[in-house]
């Protein structure tokens, strides 16, 4: 196996053609991990509704660019490490 095995897909459609995308995959380690990624949607990808989170067929990925960036978490330790801080930063700025 090469490359990732995307295993589920959620969108978050921002507006115009992007949106977040959380995503379950299997890397070619077999190791399972949780993307969170900023793509643009194709002309191909499916009609979603605007901030609302849409459960869709993982095929769909296909459909998506992402930004450049994403990042992949492997254990809630990770997830909650990184929101905390993230939190705090947008607290600090009320």
């Amino acid at each position: 196996m090469y490359g990732n095995d995307f295993l589920d897909l959620d969108f978050y459609w921002i507006g115009w053609s992007w949106g977040w995308a959380i995503l379950t995959l299997r890397d070619a380690n077999g190791e399972i991990k949780v993307r969170l990624a900023k793509c643009k949607k194709d002309r191909e990808f499916p009609e979603t509704q605007m901030f609302e989170w849409g459960e869709l067929n993982p095929e769909e990925k296909e459909n998506l660019t992402e930004s450049g960036g994403h990042v992949n978490f492997k254990n809630m330790k990770e997830v909650e490490a990184c929101f905390s801080k993230l939190r705090e930063r947008f607290e600090s700025l009320k």
